[in-house]
């Protein structure tokens, strides 16, 4: 920690042939204490990286800028009462075990959400009514009540995949843990290759992710 603002001071300072180039350090820590062993976007203690880099969201907010970057979503539209709202699926994602995306898979989860209240944090179905596709394509949330201030909790809800997370008793106890036979199963740029309790994380760059290829 005293090193940092010794580089920073000298970083932000520098004359070439009578120019001031002005240089910023930006140092980012994380503490977490020990990893654990939990995978699960819904668990409060799953470990840094889970949350998109192995599992994704419809559409990622910058909290501070409001700007929306599309993602597994690549656009949404609300209705004139702000009671409907309807995504438009991004096409040609697959699974990182090779099966395809599909509105089944956001309908699932926020169903399973309704199911297993323990896990809705951003309490969305205080306001939901239902969530419905109408096609592979496409899935519409309808509300009993207008709530457009919702739009970043429900565009941030991570997605995981109905054929893996159908037989799980309840979201908001489990892990989520890799087994023989049985790999965490995301959409994102990286798979899980090993987890060493309190000690490591490994990932590799998914082969078949639909955007730009990951490192």
């Amino acid at each position: 920690l005293l090193v940092i603002p010794a580089l920073f001071i000298a970083a932000c300072g520098g004359t070439t042939q009578g120019k001031t180039t002005t240089h910023v350090l930006t140092a980012l820590g994380y503490v977490g204490g020990s990893l654990t062993e939990n995978m699960s976007p819904y668990s409060p203690n799953v470990n840094p990286g889970v949350d998109g880099l192995l599992y994704e969201n419809l559409e990622f907010v910058n909290f501070i800028t409001g700007q929306e970057t599309p993602v597994l979503a690549t656009s949404h539209q609300f209705s004139s009462d702000n009671k409907t709202l309807t995504f438009s699926l991004r096409q040609g994602v697959k699974w990182s075990d090779g099966q395809a995306f599909t509105a089944n898979d956001v309908v699932f989860t926020f169903m399973m959400l309704k199911q297993y209240p323990g896990a809705d944090g951003n309490g969305l179905w205080q306001h939901l009514a239902s969530v419905t596709s109408s096609d592979p394509g496409t899935v519409v949330l309808t509300f009993n009540d207008a709530a457009p201030t919702l739009l970043p909790y429900i565009e941030g809800t991570y997605i995981v995949p109905q054929h893996v997370w159908a037989g799980v008793s309840d979201i908001a106890k489990y892990t989520n843990l890799p087994t023989p036979g049985h790999p965490v199963v995301g959409s994102g740029p990286f798979v899980l290759t090993n987890f060493t309790q309190g000690q490591s994380i490994t990932l590799k760059a998914n082969p078949d992710y639909y955007g730009d290829k990951p490192a």
